[in-house]
């Protein structure tokens, strides 16, 4: 019964959009993955020091594009 009642609930879309966000966080994973790779290979680092750059440049990256779409926003200061 909680199935049925579950599958009235969720929508034709749900079972896509469950297999959706899997394959996505798959992927996203793989990518870090390899990045963490050619870091290794190129610069000795290893897979800890690795994933803490990116970390931080990810975060550094962050940072400068919400100051430049908040700086886009504000108009110019008239003198």
């Amino acid at each position: 019964m909680a199935a049925t009642l579950l599958a009235h609930i969720q929508g034709k879309e749900t079972p896509q959009r469950m297999t959706e966000e899997p394959n996505a966080t798959l992927a996203s994973r793989d990518t870090v993955n390899r990045a963490c790779g050619i870091l290794l290979e190129r610069h000795g680092m290893s897979q800890d020091q690795a994933l803490q750059r990116l970390v931080r440049d990810a975060r550094d990256a962050a940072l400068v594009r919400i100051s430049q779409q908040l700086i886009a926003k504000v108009p110019p200061v008239e003198r």
